[in-house]
């Protein structure tokens, strides 16, 4: 049994990207398994350890040596290694001097493709402390990232310059230069607490000692929970709780190595600000978490993640205070300067400022909007006055000073300066929500003009890509396109809209006029927007069978659309689904073997002799008005079970009706019905497809 060993891999750096530790972790981590498993070596555990100034793993029950491995080599193919005089061809002899091997070594393989020759050789093990400086290098040079630094003489890149690097095998160094830096025995603790050398007692022993020696705690996991557990119980000594935010939890667990919770304060007069303002500063620029008390009253209050347990804590205090205050200053300038200037002065300004090469200025965009907004408000009972005001008003704050300062705050400040304008309330909500969902999962508008304007938005930014023929494909998405859409399929369905995606690419395209060169901007826009709910309906676990099935009737209703989903999912589980499906497949397949193309005509009931085409007939006839009576009023669920009456009949006709007799009135008869029990299973969705 091959031994085994612990390995422990620490590279130490300059500071790294504190909002990118997780995943340039998750990087280094796949990509050394990755380089383990080519080399068919065996662990058991592996442990990734992270903070701004190492970036580790431990794996154990390594082993120690590479088993004896069988590396087959494929050369020509049996009629390609020898000419017509049977000798041995070029290939042959390549192949052969490539593998140093002779023509009685190889033996050969056959496949769908042909007989190949092939050699078959054993390659002698090798210790795996031998392999391990190869598989580092050849994992770091793989490992991405946005940029990598060139530093001093050294000839490689990395994402901060390198400092140190250990490698432990079984307790023992591993001696290797990599990356031009000469590998070390021991580690280092914290910049400050601790900056020594740190002697690692075993592989083992590396996340206790740093921590227990050094100052460091290196799990990333571990220092979140400790910083998030530590601010929770801080606050809640004073009557508070920080607001959750998960990034800045993530960046702030990324800067430091010895988190240290404070709590610094200003002034209350800076409360007059909104909120959304303060909280913004504390977390954008100064990287602290803000403070609520338990009526959610923004508090004076914020919390200072520190990377030193100082023994003159108030001096770092003072520190971040001193700068909050000045940040604080700047914002209070910033927002009283702002409301000298209305929104409705600011608008057409907005002429100077390009929206999209090629797709005019923000004031144009500004009048599409207008277009859209007020044709989606008559569908959908809003105020359409409200709506070409909102419209106007949408960009006008990205002209404000504090816009500038924090672009996360556009909508936000647009709400703020509507209100103290006196606009109306459904206005100024509006401005805020048109920029809802801004991500995935995020909350979707909730007033009408504020659903409106986030669809207007949207749309308007989709076609005009599309009328760029700049339609993302594959993983680059630079105007975020794809987030976009599903906004537009979520907003939709999860507000029961009857909007039809055909109708609001109408609208825009006639908006932008001839600004539009693409000729197929609409199917475009449909079909771009339908690839984006199907996959987040994968996401949601519903197979992609049934979006399919749903999809081939073309509905361009998207809760129209969902609401067929809906309907489906709940006929598969019924116990007749399975048997209806694959008699309309039965059906479909006799349909479309007809050369001319069926027509829906009355059935004769005169030329109907069998039984079961009788009872069919009667049970299709029972039928039709009640579906249609469900479908039209979207009910597909019950219409769906209303066919399950169907499986005997179906059942019945095919064991004993001929449907391609020799007479030629009741062929064309029989093939009627099945036209017409196709078309009632197929109103919904394509049965046969499931």
């Amino acid at each position: 049994m091959t031994e085994k060993k612990d390995l422990l891999i620490e590279i130490g750096t300059e500071e790294l990207p504190a909002n990118n530790l997780s995943k340039l972790l998750e990087g280094f981590r796949t990509l050394f398994l990755q380089e383990l498993n080519n080399a068919s070596l065996h662990y058991t555990t592996v442990e990734g350890f992270i903070t701004p100034r190492r970036l580790a793993l431990k794996i154990t029950a390594l082993d120690n040596e590479q088993p004896v491995r069988k590396v087959v080599k494929r050369g020509p193919t049996l009629k390609a290694a020898y000419t017509t005089d049977n000798e041995p061809s070029p290939a042959l002899l390549g192949f052969l001097k490539s593998c140093n091997a002779s023509l009685e070594a190889l033996t050969t393989i056959e496949n769908e493709k042909g007989t190949w020759l092939i050699y078959e050789e054993q390659v002698p093990l090798q210790k795996t402390k031998n392999l391990i400086p190869g598989m580092l290098t050849g994992a770091l040079d793989k490992l991405p990232a946005p940029k990598k630094m060139y530093w001093g003489s050294h000839p490689k890149p990395f994402v901060r310059p390198i400092q140190w690097i250990n490698i432990l095998f079984g307790n023992h160094a591993i001696p290797a230069t990599i990356y031009g830096i000469k590998t070390i025995n021991h580690s280092y603790g914290h910049r400050f607490h601790y900056p020594q050398s740190i002697p690692l007692p075993s592989v083992e022993a590396y996340e206790n000692t740093l921590y227990e020696v050094g100052y460091v705690i290196a799990s990333f996991s571990k220092r979140k929970l400790l910083i998030d557990k530590a601010m929770q119980n801080t606050a809640e000594a004073l009557q508070l709780k920080p607001i959750a935010n998960e990034a800045l939890l993530e960046e702030v667990t990324g800067l430091v190595e010895w988190p240290a919770i404070l709590i610094g304060h200003f002034d209350k007069n800076f409360l007059t600000l909104p909120q959304e303002v303060l909280i913004t500063s504390m977390q954008n620029h100064q990287r602290c978490f803000a403070l609520v008390d338990k009526n959610e009253n923004l508090a004076a209050s914020f919390v200072i993640v520190s990377n030193i347990e100082s023994n003159q804590p108030e001096s770092i205090i003072q520190g971040n205070e001193k700068v909050m205050h000045a940040r604080l200053q700047d914002a209070v300038f910033h927002y009283e300067h702002d409301l000298k200037t209305s929104l409705q002065a600011l608008a057409p300004k907005l002429k100077t400022v390009t929206f999209q090469k090629g797709l005019g200025s923000l004031a144009d965009k500004s009048v599409r909007l207008s277009t859209i907004s007020t044709a989606l408000a008559g569908s959908l009972q809003a105020d359409e006055q409200q709506a070409k005001t909102v419209a106007y008003l949408s960009k006008a704050d990205l002209l404000t000073n504090m816009v500038g300062e924090f672009p996360e705050l556009q909508g936000i400040m647009g709400k703020y300066y509507a209100l103290h304008a006196k606009e109306p309330k459904a206005v100024a909500q509006a401005l805020e929500e048109q920029y809802l969902p801004r991500f995935s999962q995020d909350k979707l508008p909730r007033t009408k003009q504020g659903i409106i304007i986030a669809l207007s938005d949207r749309i308007d930014n989709i076609i005009g890509v599309i009328g760029l023929s700049a339609i993302p494909s594959g993983d680059k998405d630079p105007f975020a396109l794809k987030r976009q859409a599903l906004a537009i399929m979520r907003i939709i369905i999860h507000h029961k809209l009857p909007l039809c995606l055909t109708t609001c690419a109408e609208l825009s395209v006639t908006a932008y006029g001839k600004l539009m060169k693409n000729t197929n901007i609409i199917n475009e826009f449909v079909h771009f927007c339908f690839e984006r709910l199907k996959a987040f309906l994968l996401e949601k676990k519903i197979p992609a069978t049934i979006f399919e099935a749903v999809r081939v009737n073309q509905i361009t209703a998207p809760y129209d659309f969902y609401l067929r989903i809906q309907a489906v999912m709940r006929f598969l589980q019924l116990p007749e689904a399975t048997s209806l499906s694959a008699a309309n497949k039965r059906v479909k397949n006799i349909l479309n073997k007809q050369e001319l193309t069926l027509h829906k005509e009355p059935i004769n009931t005169d030329l109907l002799i069998e039984p079961a085409e009788k009872q069919l007939v009667a049970t299709l006839h029972a039928v039709q008005e009640i579906f249609e009576n469900l479908y039209q009023a979207q009910q597909y669920g019950s219409a769906l079970e209303k066919l399950t009456i169907f499986k005997e009949p179906i059942d019945l006709f095919f064991e004993q009706v001929m449907v391609m007799t020799e007479d030629k009135n009741l062929q064309a008869n029989r093939l009627q019905i099945l036209l017409q029990v196709h078309t009632i299973f197929t109103a919904i969705a394509d049965i046969s497809l499931l």
